[in-house]
């Protein structure tokens, strides 16, 4: 069942994406062709790239300036232009000032306040006010305690390695423990060292931050491609666990500090003078935070500096170590450079007296253009993102991008453009020297006013990083130049198998000459601070999430509605009610619903099949009245039917309303009339026949088989209806690739369409209904119709009559009523009939329909039978006795007459449809309010009424010791007749139930005279199979059978 809930509601999405799909082309932009359902995202789903990748690709693939594109439903333009990208960021940032990102600063406290967030004047407020943190001044006061963590680094490393070997280390992981702690002690003031500490408190916080949990997932998906569903989960309280962590450390740091007046030149520091001044002081050596009386209101809460706190380690944690990773990368491959850098280090520590400081670090010049060419290579964040705040012409074009539009520049893709950068995947600091790029397309930091705050404070953590592994240690040149592989997941760029770099410990050397460089001024600018966002591997997981969150609180409303109309209800289990069992594969539909019968004494129940209210009505003279009696008020079966739009079932009996049901019910009942089917009979015997030799050539002349019966008795059941209704002349016990096992295998198979359209039936029929208009087909009514469509022409044509169901068909079509004389089998219309009063598509339907209802009961009939028989002794030889006697008084011959003469035959086989009903359920739909006798309570008009014929016949207040097969029972009257209706009853009982008995006759009468069914040595039940609406048996029907002597016979 989870299987259908699962594709009802892909099925769902999938035509609402396609609408969704057409949206770019409606707007008249270019864009890229979706794939259904996840758009671009479609790599991501496959685990082919990662998001950023997924846009890198589609960037390669179009040569527009824009290009319309979808991230799963959301549609998103994707600028390729770099001056036109620039321009939306800085030269035209009003239009395109926010990030589109939710935020609820009433609702949430783990977002409120931080600058990633903010829209329009409360982020530009917070970011005038926090500018001054970032200012060259503050960062050479916080510069000994970065200098200090990468000592530590320094240190781990010399640890790890010899005085004369080489090891390689997955730098990745080096860099990121260095980068855990420049946040840790300059960003949250906690002296930790986690090369030593493994479990310090950042550190938990970092694995919490990583750790891909459900609301994780979730949220961080959410904000980028759905703004409302995040939305939701803030007011519904969904909260992560990582941004509380960090509030605490926050709040107890900055309680401590205020308490014992501690100042420590740190990020956190300056926060604290934001929080008690109102603004971050000028002077470069003035850290007090100590609130003066004036300023006694706090201008900000802890919230909102845990907020942004959080926010600079989501941002500085991944780019800080990829940078120092993948520069450290390049340089191992390019021996040139590496000198270069390594000369670059020691000349800039030289000009200042050999002293690692603030200044000496910024006068590195050409690590500044190593690591530029490494942000324009391995930008930190493979794209940005922005949404349009007003209506933006798109320049020297007609196009207009509208409010609200979501907007992606793949830095990536321009990053590693030809036409921008030449030779883009050559890593090579040079060409910022020698100015070999566009200047327009550099953009690793972002650009305008919400280009990254933080990007000086990490150039300078990597300059550092860097500068004292070159100073330390050699980083050994790779034999051969490769690329690095991204990895398939994540937003930041990754790389696959982690960042390996072999180094070994470095020997003092003599300072050598240095070289001057003269720079021109770098316009470089960071891409923005990136809240966390992780995009689960299987993105299909993540569309799943949304569709169940969003049933689940519509599903705890609708559980209330027989609570509302005051009837005696079933507590419903969420999300799937009395169908939990069959989602959990416990139970078939059949068996759940007879489980639930057990469970209480009510006549009437209210129930939920899924998130559709359903009365099931248990007792027994009800259900019958409500079948026959009181029809009028349940005429329907509640199934959806198209008339116009859906010509594949809209002429079905089964499907049918109203008065059009009853007039083709009163057409079509002649075609089951005694003279009709004894009309017939001749095919129906040759089928057995046939049968016979089949189960012959399985048989040895002396011991038993153990046959399975159901595939026997389907087989036979097939060509019955191949032979009998369609006229085919086929044999499937020898012919196993015929045109109706064909039908047959695609009836069968578990198609998305069969199972989506089969549940919707029954659970959604106006789903069902929207699917039809789509014009949503299925391949075996289709090819049900070609098999009538080219067997009526041909008989048409060549004025062929046969006695089967497609001739009385026929009949109907030309003239207008099937004839009374059974005698009678011409098809042939008059000139006054010539007007086709039938449509193929109605033939073809209806005898789609026989085979559904015929085939699964017709082969459970007979099989359910012959299992009883052999496990009760008496019965067989009555049985055998029944058949032999018939045939004695018909002149030995087995013909129409006899088998309707075989009396106790058909006993056995109505006490089998008894504890065996071909459905167990019935279905009706209340059609106009029915007020229930003796009782206040009113059916409404549109109720789907549910009958359980299993609940029922298996009631020991009916049928006592119900669970023994007994056929005596019904000769004896123990029993309550109103309680058997295994076809049905009413108007609506089944149409073709005398001939389904005829055929089970046949089959049952055929294999008791040519074999002995051998009995059971122990009594044993049929466990139900957990699966499909018949019931079937678990592990099949297995009975042995043994030839049968002519001496006997």
């Amino acid at each position: 069942m989870f299987l259908l809930l699962l594709t009802t509601a892909c099925a769902l999405a999938i035509f609402y994406i396609k609408f969704t799909y057409t949206y770019w082309q409606r707007k008249g932009f270019p864009y890229h062709e979706p794939k259904i359902p996840f758009g671009v995202l479609d790599a991501v789903r496959r685990r082919k790239a990662s998001l950023g990748t997924a846009i890198y690709d589609v960037y390669r693939s179009n040569k527009d300036k824009v290009l319309g594109i979808y991230l799963i439903t959301r549609p998103a333009l994707l600028v390729r232009d770099a001056q036109l990208a620039r321009d939306i960021l800085s030269k035209d940032f009003e239009s395109f000032h926010d990030r589109g990102i939710h935020v609820d600063d009433e609702e949430d406290p783990q977002s409120r306040g931080g600058i990633f967030f903010l829209k329009g004047r409360d982020w530009r407020s917070l970011r005038i006010k926090l500018a001054p943190s970032f200012t060259s001044g503050k960062l050479k006061g916080m510069f000994d305690k970065i200098e200090d963590v990468g000592d530590r680094m320094v240190n781990f490393l010399n640890n790890q390695l010899t005085d004369d070997g080489v090891k390689e280390f997955e730098m990745k992981h080096v860099m990121g423990t260095y980068a855990i702690d420049i946040i840790a002690s300059v960003i949250f003031g906690l002296d930790v060292n986690s090369f030593v500490e493994p479990s310090n408190e950042i550190l938990n916080v970092s694995r919490k931050v990583n750790e891909p949990t459900l609301g994780s997932v979730v949220r961080g998906t959410c904000q980028f491609l759905y703004p409302s569903l995040e939305k939701l989960f803030i007011r519904l309280g969904w909260r992560e666990e990582a941004p509380n962590m960090m509030r605490e450390i926050v709040k107890r740091t900055i309680e401590m500090r205020e308490e014992q007046n501690i100042s420590r030149k740190d990020m956190l520091q300056l926060l604290m003078q934001l929080r008690n001044k109102g603004q971050i002081s000028v002077d470069d050596n003035d850290w007090s935070a100590k609130a003066t009386d004036k300023a006694v209101p706090k201008p900000m809460s802890i919230e909102v500096i845990a907020t942004n706190l959080f926010l600079f380690y989501v941002a500085g944690y991944e780019t800080t170590a990829s940078i120092a990773s993948f520069t450290a990368f390049e340089l191992a491959q390019s021996p040139i450079a590496m000198a270069k850098a390594q000369r670059d280090v020691r000349a800039a520590l030289a000009k200042h007296d050999n002293e690692f400081t603030y200044v000496a670090v910024q006068d590195m010049k050409y690590l500044d253009l190593c690591i530029m060419e490494t942000t324009r290579k391995y930008p930190g964040l493979p794209i940005l993102n922005r949404q349009c705040t007003q209506d933006y012409p798109l320049p020297d074009s007609d196009l207009v991008i509208k409010c609200g539009t979501p907007i992606i520049i793949s830095l990536l893709g321009i990053h590693r453009d030809e036409k921008y950068f030449p030779d883009p995947m050559l890593w090579e600091p040079e060409r910022f020297l020698n100015g070999k790029y566009e200047p327009a397309a550099y953009m690793p930091f972002g650009a305008g006013p919400r280009h990254c705050i933080a990007q000086r404070l990490g150039r300078i953590i990597v300059k550092v990083a860097l500068a004292k592994l070159l100073l330390n240690f050699n980083v050994e040149l790779n034999s051969e130049r490769k690329e690095i592989e991204i990895a398939n997941f994540g937003v930041p760029i990754m790389a696959k198998g982690g960042i390996n770099v072999r180094l070994s410990k470095r020997n003092p050397m003599p300072d050598e000459a240095t070289k001057c460089y003269n720079f021109s001024s770098l316009s470089a600018s960071y891409i923005s601070c990136c809240g966390k966002f992780v995009l689960y591997r299987n993105m299909f997981l993540l569309l799943l999430i949304a569709v169940c969150t969003f049933s689940f609180f519509y599903v705890k409303w609708i559980y209330t509605f027989w609570k509302r109309k005051g009837f005696p209800y079933l507590e419903p289990k969420i999300p799937f009610a009395v169908l939990d069992p069959v989602f959990k594969r416990e139970a078939a539909l059949g068996t759940a619903i007879l489980d639930v019968y057990r469970r209480t004494k009510d006549k009437v129940l209210g129930i939920y099949l899924i998130t559709r209210p359903v009365l099931l009505i248990r007792d027994a003279q009800l259900a019958r009245d409500i079948l026959t009696k009181h029809f009028e008020s349940f005429h329907d079966r509640g199934i959806h039917v198209d008339d116009e739009d859906d010509p594949q079932f809209s002429g079905g009996l089964f499907n049918l309303k109203g008065q059009k049901w009853k007039s083709l019910r009163v057409k079509m009942t002649p075609l089951f009339t005694s003279g009709k089917l004894k009309a017939m009979f001749e095919t129906v015997e040759e089928v057995g026949d046939r049968m016979v030799n089949y189960v012959n050539a399985q048989l040895s002349d002396v011991g038993s088989k153990e046959l399975e019966l159901r595939h026997v008795m389907s087989t036979f059941a097939i060509d019955i209806i191949a032979s009998v209704f369609l006229g085919l002349e086929v044999n499937s016990f020898e012919e196993p690739n015929n045109p109706i096992l064909k039908i047959r295998d695609k009836l069968n198979e578990p198609t998305f369409g069969s199972v989506v359209r089969g549940t919707a039936q029954i659970l959604f029929p106006s789903l069902e209904m929207l699917f039809i208009r789509l014009g949503w087909r299925e391949k075996a009514p289709e090819m049900m119709r070609e098999i009538v469509k080219r067997t009526i022409e041909m008989r048409e044509e060549q004025n062929i009559t046969r006695k089967d169901m497609l001739q009385l068909l026929m009949q109907l079509r030309n003239k207008g009523q099937v004839n009374e004389n059974d005698n009678d089998w011409s098809a042939k219309a008059t000139d006054k009939d010539s007007a086709k009063h039938m449509s193929i598509e109605t033939i073809a339907s209806n005898l789609v329909l026989f085979y559904v209802a015929g085939y699964e009961t017709t082969a459970s009939t007979i099989s359910f039978t012959a299992f009883e028989l052999a496990q009760y002794p008496e019965a067989l030889e009555k049985a055998q006795r029944d058949v032999r006697d018939a045939i004695e008084r018909h002149d030995n011959k087995f013909t129409y007459e006899s088998v309707q003469d075989m009396k106790y035959l058909d006993l056995c086989i109505m006490e089998t449809t008894r504890k065996y009903p071909g459905l167990p359920i019935l279905n009706r739909q209340c059609t106009q309010d029915y007020q229930l006798p003796d009782s206040d309570l009113v059916i409404k008009n549109g109720t789907p009424v549910i009958i359980p014929l299993l609940g029922f016949h298996r009631d020991e207040k009916y049928f006592p010791d119900a669970m023994r097969w007994d056929p005596d029972r019904i000769l004896n009257k123990n029993y309550d007749p109103v309680a058997f209706m295994p076809f049905g009853e009413g108007p609506r009982h089944c149409i073709a139930q005398r001939m389904g008995r005829v055929n089970a006759k046949v089959a049952l009468a055929k294999l008791l005279l040519n074999f002995n069914i051998e009995l059971n040595p122990v009594r044993k039940e049929i466990e139900i199979a957990n699966f499909g609406v018949p019931i079937m048996a678990k592990g099949g029907i297995n009975v042995r059978l043994s030839k049968r002597n002519r001496e006997t016979q």
